[in-house]
């Protein structure tokens, strides 16, 4: 959702960005990304060893406890976890290390173990110490789904939604999904809940997503309690209820979630649902944006260039422009570009603003026509002649008859068969002034 501030500038308001949970390791491949969030391990007084593991020797010393006796399956898992989390089951710390944890639930899984079939399929899926490996971790989960483990039956579906070490096949990714759902799993739950919203691979039920959102959402999933604010805010498969929207969106805040931050952030800045409060919008936009999350930092940026919520800081607002526009934010981009064609927050650089206007253009959709107006008069200001005619012609496209006609003029001495044909589009479309020029063309050529 997209909304026009003043003259010049673009702000983008995501209150209605749902998010799938992410298991690939590449969060673009997901249905919405999200940001990441590293969880900080603090030490604790005593450190936990292990004895009897033999870090650099062979994987027949993993399996033993300090006296030779094997250990057992799940000790094996509890160790193999102890590793890789950097702590062990009483929360004492342990010197993390991927390559042991691996081995030592590989041993694990080969003795049937659901849970460590299911923990070294997540390491081969994000590339967790080694090569992602899709293939393999469907593997491993496809043994834990035969045991009926609910998690791994949750990441298979993932697997099967996106078609990732499988083939894709949104049916087996739907039963898979709603299996695990049905036990409470809360990433089927989400997941399940973003196909229902969608209508991928299944009929559209927007009264079923919110249901699903919901169920997660009160497990204290900050992802579900995110979706569910979204459908309460727009009132999608509930009523529309922004105040309920807050509530939702505070609860996931509270778990630092920086699309949560974001959306209440906007209901904040309108006013809906709770007192308009300017100050509350910016704080949580800049929480937003130190996590990374582009809207916000786009957000932020207009909230510094109009001077709401905070004093007005052209250069706090190209800042934040700028850290939004190089993750690919089409309307973050414009207005990189428009502050270096005015020269607010840094000097005035036409070649600088053109060169972040076209990168807007590109992706865009509805602004499109609009920003190619505008830098297309920025080329034509600074005698990029050749440019401008380029950009008149991508409007063009687009079926408006000024463009045409204006692409035809910068056409018409170097290449009057191209002019002759936009004069004729010109015409066709209405424009009274084509016919003269085409009779000018064709008496000249």
């Amino acid at each position: 959702m997209q909304k026009n501030i003043g003259i010049s500038f673009f702000s983008t308001v995501a209150a209605v960005s749902f998010v799938a949970v992410v298991w690939g390791a590449n969060p673009s491949s997901a249905h919405a990304p999200f940001a990441k969030q590293n969880n900080k391990i603090t030490p604790s007084h005593s450190v936990s060893s292990h004895r009897g593991i033999l870090i650099a020797g062979s994987d027949a010393a993993l399996d033993v406890d300090a006296n030779g006796v094997q250990l057992g399956v799940h000790e094996l898992y509890l160790r193999a976890k102890s590793f890789h989390d950097g702590k062990d089951a009483e929360g004492r710390e342990v010197k993390r290390d991927y390559g042991i944890a691996a081995k030592l639930y590989k041993l694990a899984a080969d003795r049937g173990s659901a849970l460590a079939q299911t923990a070294l399929g997540r390491m081969y899926q994000l590339g967790t110490g080694m090569a992602t490996n899709n293939i393999e971790a469907a593997r491993l989960y496809g043994l834990a789904v035969v045991q009926n483990h609910v998690p791994a039956q949750a990441h298979l579906a993932y697997l099967y939604e996106v078609g990732a070490g499988v083939e894709k096949d949104l049916s087996k990714a739907i039963t898979l999904y709603s299996k695990a759902a049905d036990k409470g799993d809360i990433k089927a739950l989400n997941n399940l809940g973003y196909l229902n919203q969608h209508g991928i691979g299944m009929d559209k039920n927007s009264a079923e997503a919110a249901r699903l959102y919901n169920v997660a959402a009160k497990m204290g999933d900050k992802i579900a309690q995110t979706n569910l604010g979204n459908m309460y805010r727009i009132g999608e498969g509930v009523p529309q209820a922004p105040g309920v929207a807050a509530k939702w969106y505070r609860l996931a805040v509270e778990q630092n979630h920086s699309r949560a931050q974001n959306n209440l952030a906007n209901l904040y800045e309108l006013g809906l649902g709770v007192g308009q409060d300017d100050g509350k919008a910016a704080g949580l936009y800049l929480a937003a944006s130190e996590q990374g999350y582009d809207v916000a930092q786009q957000n932020l940026g207009e909230m510094y260039s109009q001077g709401r919520g905070v004093r007005q800081d052209f250069d706090q607002a190209l800042i934040w422009y700028s850290a939004a526009a190089k993750q690919g934010n089409g309307i973050a981009q414009f207005n990189v570009g428009y502050l270096h064609n005015v020269g607010k927050g840094t000097a005035q650089n036409y070649v600088e603003a053109l060169k972040w206007y076209q990168k807007s253009a590109a992706h865009t959709g509805a602004q499109k026509q609009k920003i190619v107006r505008t830098l297309t008069k920025l080329a034509v200001d600074n005698k990029e002649y050749a440019e401008a005619s380029r950009l008149y012609l991508l409007v063009a496209t687009h079926g408006l008859k000024e463009s045409y006609f204006k692409a035809a003029q910068m056409l018409a001495a170097r290449r009057p068969s191209e002019a002759l044909h936009l004069y004729k589009a010109a015409e066709a479309l209405g424009d009274e002034r084509a016919q003269k020029q085409i009779q000018l063309l064709l008496e000249n050529h």
